[in-house]
């Protein structure tokens, strides 16, 4: 403690003797360090009655009332290093000397040390860690802990204490484990917690011999020295030395070798003009432990490539979640009669004939090999050395092509359109809404949603589910379009999503299927300007099947889907056609679906089909990319037994700018064969619905009939 006088305002007193004010802390201080480990409470006692002033340096003045001769508390001390300030005044306001305590406390532990490692020497172990911290008084020693037994460790174990983060310790004789710890100590004296324990296993077994040690001079004059590796328990290989002798002189180091390498190449000029070359090799673990020599061997000559590898095949691999293309190649050896078969080298990239990337193997006849993309078409070439380091030639390029094929589905028929549109949109200010009861009013939606740019969302009866409530905030959605009446999406329903919504929920009812597809039909007419469509698609009424085809088509061109009757075509389709300005028409399907005396009302008719729907689907999308620009880029595969699932789909392969096919069990030759057609182009192919729909059978059938050079 130190008395100082008082100064400035509080001036001397003639009035009273000057009050005495001592200060006390509690508990005390370390005598060895100076500092508090624990924050000390901070009393003052006067002789008189009155009051103490107090303060922190750097801090505001507090007062408090005392009376004489009883102690009062002031303050916990702070963490760190803190200047107190104090001085008391009695009744008559004299004040006494300023009393000024300086003040250290750490009260908290330092850290863990991190990054403990040990590494086993012969009859020692090196230990290093990374410093530990600590905000107070600093960091002042490391504890380091060592037993054999595993148990906990503790005090008992303790074997030095050191400045540095670094320590060598002696292995305890006939010790086979020891167990290691650290624990940080400040100035306070504060110890720190430690840390696990790290098992180390001393090294004073050395590496086994490097195995078949064989020196071959090859067809082009270098020596290939190699070897097996050799085997470390301990610390592990630190790599190999390769000692020569030439002429029957002495063996001496002329390289050293890495871990995981088991050849060198001696390419010195004198080796082609001695009369004897031998070779030995030397293992060394990390510890410098040497193995037994390996040889010495004399160098023989080979200048004989091995046979390039024959019956190369290269064949994709299906998968189920495709995240990487992989393939699958097997081969058989080519032969070699001298020095024998050593490396096989797989060579592959995107052009033939041209292998920009190379994977070495050591034996075997069989690789599966990934791709870092999930789609690729990979050309491969094979060539073999033999132990001299003589290659054969590259066998001809091998190709495999693998397409990845997803699935894209959802519990329900609800489900699936949600999960069809998270996989269409990142974002979307509209959706489109219709029931997924019935396919009518969904069909019809396909270009209603191309001119919003969103989704098809179906709904049932009642309030907005959770799940979809999700995908329309996900999506950003402020305004809705509802498809049917209210037998179709019932009023609940709308109100549910109004409530979702911001902006404006508006619906489109019709009389019937043909009106509201007319509707939808103006609508779209509206949100393009008042533009009069390319054309307008015109399919059966009492079918789902050709719709779905055209509803990638409608999406792209946001051109209406309009119904008609197998014999005739209602009047309110014929109106809309003539309102909105159609000049042509494309009817889907055959004279089953519509016949030619009802086509007879429609504009600039071009009628497209097949033999069945799956045939009429795949024409479909031959005139499309034909004449709307759509691709084989990214097509979807939809059921064509069961409507709801492709009922999304428009969009997914709209966004995509591709088209919708559909299958069924077993796969559709038609459909496997437009697929095949296309695959140059194509980056992806995606089954929208679940194995109910589509078994995965299909989805295989199809993925083969792309997956092919």
């Amino acid at each position: 403690m130190t008395m100082q006088p008082m100064a400035g305002p509080y001036g001397p007193s003639v009035a009273s003797a000057v009050p005495a004010l001592a200060i006390s802390m509690f508990p005390g201080v370390n005598s060895e360090t100076g500092w508090y480990t624990t924050a000390p409470e901070v009393t003052a006692t006067t002789d008189s009655t009155g009051e103490v002033r107090w303060w922190w340096e750097g801090g505001s003045v507090t007062t408090v009332a005392v009376t004489a001769g009883i102690p009062r508390f002031l303050a916990d001390a702070p963490e760190g290093t803190s200047v107190l300030n104090v001085y008391a005044v009695d009744g008559l306001g004299v004040p006494s000397a300023l009393v000024t305590e300086t003040l250290k406390v750490d009260s908290v532990p330092p850290s863990i040390p991190a990054s403990l490692t040990a590494m086993a020497h012969p009859h020692r172990v090196e230990l290093s860690w990374d410093p530990a911290i600590d905000t107070g008084s600093g960091v002042a020693a490391y504890n380091v802990y060592r037993n054999t037994t595993g148990l906990p460790l503790g005090p008992a174990d303790l074997v030095a204490t050191i400045p540095t983060t670094r320590y060598s310790d002696v292995t305890p004789a006939g010790a086979t484990y020891l167990y290691y710890a650290v624990q940080a100590v400040d100035v306070a004296g504060s110890w720190g917690i430690l840390t696990a324990a790290l098992p180390v296993v001393p090294d004073n077994v050395p590496p086994t011999a490097p195995g078949d040690l064989q020196a071959w001079l090859n067809a082009s004059g270098w020596c290939r020295v190699s070897w097996t590796s050799s085997v470390d328990v301990g610390s592990g290989l630190a790599g190999y030395r390769v000692r020569r002798a030439l002429d029957g002189g002495p063996m001496s180091q002329i390289a050293t070798a890495g871990p995981a390498t088991s050849h060198y190449a001696d390419l010195d000029p004198a080796i082609q003009t001695a009369v004897s070359v031998e070779y030995e090799v030397i293992a060394v673990d990390r510890v410098g432990l040497h193995s037994p020599t390996a040889g010495p061997v004399p160098m023989g000559v080979d200048t004989t490539p091995p046979g390039a590898p024959t019956g190369v095949t290269a064949l994709p691999v299906y998968s189920d979640a495709p995240a990487n293309a992989r393939f699958d190649l097997a081969w058989t050896p080519g032969m070699d009669a001298g020095s024998g078969r050593h490396l096989t080298w797989i060579g592959h990239g995107d052009t033939p004939g041209v292998p920009d990337h190379e994977v070495e193997l050591v034996g075997g006849s069989v690789l599966r090999v990934s791709a870092d993309t999930p789609t690729a078409l990979w050309h491969f070439q094979i060539r073999q050395s033999d132990r001299a380091g003589n290659i054969s030639p590259w066998t001809e390029p091998v190709s495999a092509r693998s397409v990845a094929t997803r699935r894209v589905h959802g519990s329900t028929r609800i489900g699936t359109a949600l999960a069809i549109s998270a996989a269409s949109f990142a974002e979307a200010g509209t959706v489109v809404v219709a029931s997924a009861a019935s396919f009518p009013d969904a069909l019809a939606a396909s270009g209603l949603a191309g001119a919003v740019n969103g989704p098809v969302i179906l709904v049932g009866p009642g309030p907005i589910p959770a799940e979809t409530r999700a995908e329309i905030a996900r999506l950003g959605a402020v305004d809705a379009f509802v498809v049917g009446g209210t037998r179709a999406v019932s009023a609940e329903t709308a109100a549910s999503l109004d409530g979702l919504l911001s902006g404006r929920t508006v619906r489109l009812p019709g009389a019937d299927r043909y009106a509201t597809a007319a509707l939808v039909a103006d609508e779209i007419s509206f949100l393009g300007g008042g533009r009069t469509p390319a054309r307008v698609y015109v399919t059966s009424g009492h079918g789902f099947a050709d719709a779905l085809s055209a509803g990638p088509a409608a999406f792209v061109g946001r051109d209406p889907v309009l119904f008609a009757n197998r014999g005739s075509v209602p009047t309110v389709t014929i109106e809309a056609i003539a309102r909105l300005g159609a000049t042509r028409t494309v009817v889907l399907g055959g004279t089953g679906a519509v016949t030619p005396n009802a086509e007879k009302v429609l504009p600039g008719v071009v009628r497209v089909f097949g033999a069945d729907r799956y045939a009429t689907s795949v024409e479909f999308a031959r005139w499309a990319v034909a004449n709307v620009g759509l691709t084989p880029r990214a097509p979807v595969v939809a059921s064509g037994r069961s409507f709801p699932d492709g009922l999304a789909a428009a969009p997914l392969a709209g966004t995509s700018g591709s088209v919708v096919l559909l299958a069924r069990e077993p796969a559709p030759t038609s459909t496997a064969q437009w697929l095949r057609e296309g695959r140059a182009v194509m980056s992806q192919m995606t089954v929208v619905g679940g194995e109910l729909a589509l078994p995965d059978t299909v989805r295989r059938a199809l993925w083969a009939s792309v997956s092919v050079p």
